[in-house]
């Protein structure tokens, strides 16, 4: 197993990348460092070591810079090298006219094919959700993502991709301060923030994508956003 998963990187370095590599527990993380510290001796990837394998001590370090809090949002995402080397990096976009936030967490065990595929009809899906259900334009509200890029290093784990970005994501809502919060994708990572984010109103669908892929979780998704919309109506 160890050699045929040898090759297959070893073949992915033909095209001048490696595939990313996500590992379940410490058992699987260790196989895998063994992997890219022996097998792949005679096809370095790059000089500097993965950010998920430096130590606790180095990436606890490296969250922490003087200048951050001086940082606009924007800036503060572009300038983040916590999780290595980066694909591209997810903005947020439109403003907070109506006092609603929303957070996306796409599903993670998702190709770049996938993505392409359905990038376009879920964007269609998000506006047609927001703009018929609620009656706002996407424009005018807050949307952020809940990991703010898509790193290209060897081994990524979404909780600590999370992890990286949880401050980012604490600061967003600190300083846009939304009455309701609408979570499209998996909410359990957003948790601990839940919990401390006072009288704020969190709701949670699927996301776009899952919704295209599984058509019958439109209703589900649609009485939430009806019971969404009768709070925020409430609320003026």
């Amino acid at each position: 197993m160890k050699e045929n998963l040898i090759q297959i990187l070893k073949n992915s370095l033909r095209f001048g990348a490696l595939p990313p590599v996500f590992y379940r527990d410490s058992d699987e993380k260790a196989f895998l460092d063994s992997i890219f510290s022996t097998g792949l001796k005679d096809n370095p990837v790059q000089e500097n070591p993965p950010a998920e394998l430096k130590t606790e001590t180095e990436n606890a370090v490296s969250e922490v810079s003087p200048g951050d809090d001086q940082k606009t949002l924007k800036e503060y995402i572009r300038d983040c090298r916590i999780c290595g080397n980066l694909e591209n990096r997810k903005y947020p976009s439109g403003s907070l006219n109506n006092g609603l936030m929303i957070i996306l967490n796409a599903p993670m065990m998702m190709s770049s094919l996938e993505k392409n595929l359905y990038k376009n009809d879920s964007i269609e899906m998000l506006k047609n959700i927001i703009e018929k259900g609620i009656g706002i334009e996407l424009k005018n509200i807050y949307i952020t993502n809940i990991i703010k890029c898509e790193p290209d290093s060897l081994i990524n784990k979404p909780s600590t991709m999370f992890k990286n970005c949880e401050k980012i994501i604490r600061r967003e809502i600190r300083e846009i301060n939304p009455r309701v919060i609408l979570v499209m994708g998996d909410m359990l990572p957003l948790r601990p923030i839940l919990r401390t984010s006072g009288n704020i109103q969190w709701y949670n669908i699927d996301h776009p994508v899952t919704i295209l892929k599984h058509p019958s979780l439109k209703r589900k998704a649609w009485n939430t956003i009806v019971e969404m919309k009768k709070y925020m109506d409430d609320l003026t």
